[in-house]
């Protein structure tokens, strides 16, 4: 099995106590070391939120016949949209502001967004040419600083309605933790109003650590800080 460098994702938990103390804690969700468990965890949590919330229609659920290596497409599923399930970590430390953005959590999303265009829909789909068009992508990312913003998703969707989509279906996975079910937000097809991509150009999308946090409550209010970003209430 291939292995990879381990991720870094999470959860955050505020509670309030009855005589009104506030508490704030985060917890790191372990992630798979190797890459197929890895693509298994992610893609287990999918395939629960896809199938209970039916994103592609009534009769568009998945059954898994097969996970198979890294050298293929990731999975056999039977569907009445596709034939395979082919998952796609966004992780681009290839790149220097990728780098930089590993660094920070902060990164030009358009950038971010040119770079999952072309290095991983139309690299996969150059690969596995017209069985593309039977399969669903999945992306995902295993580092907080890399996780995709709404604005960003908004771009991913606005550019594939733009450019045509080579795939039956892409959509992006957010996992918090092992209990919580994911978050699923559907890139391709998407049927809402969207700007073109060209008004995205520019903007930064700022990812925080919220390992590092911290939550101070008072009488009178209430403060939430990570780094510079503060967001407070009276």
């Amino acid at each position: 099995m291939a292995k990879r460098k381990s991720g870094e994702i999470g959860f955050s938990r505020v509670s309030i106590s009855e005589d009104g103390v506030g508490a704030y804690q985060y917890e790191s969700t372990k992630l798979p070391d190797l890459k197929e468990p890895l693509e298994a965890y992610f893609a287990d949590r999918f395939l629960e939120v896809f199938n209970r919330t039916l994103p592609l229609g009534s009769d568009a659920t998945i059954v898994v016949k097969q996970q198979n290596d890294t050298s293929t497409l990731d999975y056999d599923i039977e569907s009445s949209v596709a034939d395979f399930l082919e998952l796609a970590e966004m992780t681009p430390l290839s790149q220097i502001w990728g780098r930089e953005t590993f660094k920070t959590g902060h990164c030009d999303y358009y950038e971010f967004s040119k770079w999952v265009w072309h290095s991983i829909i139309t690299e996969k789909s150059r690969k596995y040419g017209a069985v593309s068009k039977r399969t669903i992508l999945l992306l995902y990312a295993t580092h907080w600083q890399f996780n995709a913003s709404p604005p960003m998703i908004e771009l991913m969707r606005s550019t594939l309605r733009k450019n045509g989509c080579p795939f039956a279906a892409v959509f992006y996975v957010d996992v918090l933790d092992d209990a919580s079910p994911a978050i699923l937000d559907s890139i391709y097809p998407y049927k809402g109003e969207l700007p073109p991509p060209r008004v995205h150009k520019g903007n930064t999308q700022h990812n925080a650590d919220m390992s590092r946090a911290v939550f101070e409550s008072g009488d009178k209010n209430v403060v939430f800080s990570v780094g510079p970003l503060k967001l407070g209430s009276d």
